[in-house]
């Protein structure tokens, strides 16, 4: 620092060298607070990013749900559809997928916009399809027929 300004500072007895450097050291941990709360929330929002691009691809790239999505697509999920073990299996499967996103949900890890961007149609497409929407609330998708609940009340509101 320039010795006037120290001295300027000194001479009104309010600034000692000492008060100077505290008030530098303040002001550079400020700073780096800031700064690594900005890194962790960039770092954070690539995560989550990324996390995110996973569901993605496990729901639409894998071949697993491809069969049920057809099916609900196309309104072909009944009763009589149900009573073939594999279709309930690969169903349960399917319900499971969302039962973990709305879980996710509860615990406060996923927003409700996220899920929707990403799974709004086939969330809808539960929810109109009443064997399936019955199938969720009858076998214990508890988190799931939350989210689905609170959708549709949202959709009624509308």
């Amino acid at each position: 620092m320039h010795p006037v300004v120290l001295m300027c500072c000194v001479g009104r007895g309010h600034w000692g060298v000492q008060e100077i450097l505290d008030m530098l050291v303040s002001v550079v941990t400020i700073v780096g607070g800031v700064a690594l709360v900005r890194v962790y929330y960039r770092d954070h929002l690539r995560k989550k990013a990324e996390w995110m691009h996973q569901l993605y691809t496990k729901f639409f790239e894998n071949d697993q749900f491809k069969k049920v999505r057809r099916r609900m697509d196309h309104n072909g999920i009944t009763d009589e559809w149900l009573k073939v073990e594999a279709n309930e299996e690969q169903l349960v499967d399917y319900l499971n997928f969302f039962e973990f996103i709305a879980s996710l949900h509860t615990m406060g890890q996923i927003r409700q916009q996220e899920i929707e961007r990403l799974f709004d149609y086939y969330l809808k497409l539960i929810s109109d399809r009443p064997v399936v929407r019955a199938y969720v609330a009858q076998w214990g998708f508890e988190d799931l027929d939350r989210l689905l609940n609170n959708r549709e009340r949202r959709e009624q509101r509308r």
